[in-house]
């Protein structure tokens, strides 16, 4: 993916999360995503199926970089030895 699409994703998502605070996810058009981004709507599909999709990318992104920093933090000790100390 060169550098367009990943600014093209990082604004479809900074809008979903910003419309996500202000409003339920079944109140969130595609539409509304593409007009706050500024792009179209056929922008936004060639890289969601619809608003659901994205909110699972975001999700997973979320979960990404949350896994990231754990690993950073606690570089020595593994997750389920973790677990069991608690």
């Amino acid at each position: 993916m060169d550098r367009r699409q990943n600014k093209t994703q990082a604004q479809i998502k900074a809008v979903f999360v910003t419309l996500l605070a202000e409003m339920p996810i079944e109140k969130i058009t595609v539409s509304r995503i593409a007009d706050l981004a500024n792009i179209n709507r056929g922008t936004f599909y060639r890289h969601y199926k619809d608003v659901y999709d994205l909110h699972d990318q975001v999700l997973s992104d979320l979960m990404t970089d949350m896994t990231q920093i754990f690993k950073a933090t606690y570089p020595s000790e593994s997750t389920s030895t973790m677990i069991l100390k608690r």
